[in-house]
């Protein structure tokens, strides 16, 4: 490797990191683009064109690199190894820096080529592709746009894949990840209801399309789901969001994933955990059914003591006025019977 095939920068780093002379860091580095328009007689490897000798600052970085990655670039040849050194030598006796250069192959000969932050995997949303580099705080933020926008490119276990990896490193840094980053990565959680309502929209889609078979096999889904134990229901959301990813394949709606579909990870992860909570804490069910609690404060004060007397009244005011923590505090304390009775009182006051 040279100076112009460390597109990251991270050998350069090691290389300099524990000094280069002046001529080095003030100079512009070479470029790909540049290296091609230099003859081979420049390249102390002519026959691979690599390690450019054309400056004083080209030869000092090609005898840095060379001493530090020959062993890994395949140079196990000693007579090929000692001939591109001696090229680089000559070319700083004629550059005026063989000092230099002596010190830099003294510096790195012998030692072991160290393990950079571009080798380790986890400093990559997508690994393989060394794509989506999170080398710093500014990369992880950089990440999560660029997968906010391109997230639906990648199939669903590569996209699961690739923002887990980005999770993680917003937990390292400290930062709040994107919904999308964190919905696809599987961390979060979503009301039945709302599910139920995902799914209930994708059966009428299927069914206006004329898919009634497919329309069918996932209301039996919707079903099954709606009537589960809350411990199997949780158990089971990672197979039927495989199971939805699967039937919005088949009849396209993943093409309209940010549109008009939420996609499975979505449906299933929507709500982060302070969101969440604030539902659930704002969540009652009165003769079997949900209400918003927040809702409920609403109604005329008479729904209430109709059901409950007017000692409730009392119970839920300060001052006069309406306590909204009292009157939540009062339904998630309510014994089942009184809530029955509240919920026939609406369906009174309903019509």
């Amino acid at each position: 490797m040279d100076i112009t095939e460390d597109n990251l920068h991270a050998t350069l780093y090691h290389v300099c990191k524990d000094g280069a002379p002046d001529y080095v860091t003030q100079s512009k580095m070479l470029t790909k683009q540049a290296s091609a328009e230099l003859p081979d007689a420049l390249f102390a490897d002519r026959t691979n064109r690599r390690y450019p000798i054309d400056t004083k600052a080209n030869t000092w970085l090609s005898a840095a690199y060379f001493a530090k990655t020959a062993e890994a670039d395949n140079y196990s040849s000693k007579t090929m190894k000692d001939y591109v050194e001696s090229v680089i030598k000559l070319a700083a006796d004629k550059h005026g820096i063989r000092k230099d250069v002596d010190e830099v192959f003294e510096r790195f000969r012998a030692k072991p080529v160290e393990k950079t932050a571009a080798d380790d995997e986890s400093n990559y949303g997508w690994p393989s592709e060394k794509k989506y580099p999170m080398f710093d705080e500014h990369g992880v933020k950089l990440a999560c746009s660029y997968f906010d926008e391109n997230a639906f490119q990648y199939p669903p276990a590569m996209r699961k894949e690739i923002a887990k990896r980005i999770f993680t490193k917003c937990a390292e840094y400290g930062i709040q990840p994107s919904d999308r980053v964190r919905t696809e990565a599987g961390e979060g959680f979503q009301m039945r209801e709302f599910v139920a309502a995902q799914l209930a929209d994708r059966v009428k889609a299927c069914g206006n399309r004329g898919n009634l078979k497919m329309a069918s096999a996932l209301a039996d889904v919707m079903k099954t789901l709606l009537t589960q134990r809350p411990d199997d229901y949780m158990k089971d959301i990672e197979k039927v969001a495989s199971i939805i990813d699967k039937f919005d394949r088949i009849v396209g709606f993943d093409n309209e994933y940010g549109k008009r579909f939420h996609s499975p990870a979505e449906v299933f992860h929507g709500r982060n955990i302070k969101e969440a909570k604030a539902i659930l804490d704002d969540s009652v069910r009165l003769g079997g059914r949900p209400f918003s609690i927040s809702k409920l404060a609403e109604l005329p004060m008479q729904v209430f003591t109709d059901a409950l007397g007017d000692a409730f009244e009392a119970s839920v005011k300060t001052a006069e006025v309406l306590d909204r923590k009292k009157f939540a505090s009062a339904f998630h304390r309510m014994s089942e019977p009184n809530r029955n009775a509240v919920y026939r009182s609406i369906l009174v006051y309903v019509g």
